[in-house]
């Protein structure tokens, strides 16, 4: 597709590795949190495919943040995925890397957040077959 529009590969594009990294272990988190919760709770059956949906929209995959106001891009900062989707595409389309102070503070939630989710899956999974 970046051949297609004539969009050159730099070496700013090898940051894509640990943005696919991050996106993985953040996955990884909701994933836990959403199949423990699942276990108690069937309707989060139900929601999962709303939270899927409002996460979509809370992301800037089919827009660009730049074109939005100050205040509704710091709101969408505080959605892990907004950092991960637009440093890919500073990456792979603008030729430019990653802001490294950027990286390693999300680095830091994500790390936590996926710490607190394996504790909260953990801590669950021991009633999970008395629950099921």
């Amino acid at each position: 597709m970046l051949a297609a529009y004539g969009i050159g590969l730099t070496l700013n594009a090898l940051w894509i590795f640990p943005l696919l990294a991050l996106l993985f272990v953040f996955t990884t988190s909701v994933c836990l949190v959403l199949s423990s919760l699942n276990v108690y709770y069937r309707d989060v059956k139900l929601a999962t495919g709303f939270f899927i949906q409002l996460l979509f929209f809370a992301s800037p995959v089919i827009y660009s943040i730049d074109k939005l106001s100050t205040k509704l891009k710091l709101v969408l900062f505080l959605n892990p995925l907004t950092f991960i989707i637009e440093n890919m595409r500073r990456c792979l389309i603008e030729g430019r890397g990653v802001v490294l102070w950027q990286f390693i503070l999300v680095g830091v939630i994500v790390a936590a957040f996926y710490y607190l989710a394996y504790r909260f899956f953990i801590k669950t999974e021991r009633d999970f077959a008395d629950v099921i």
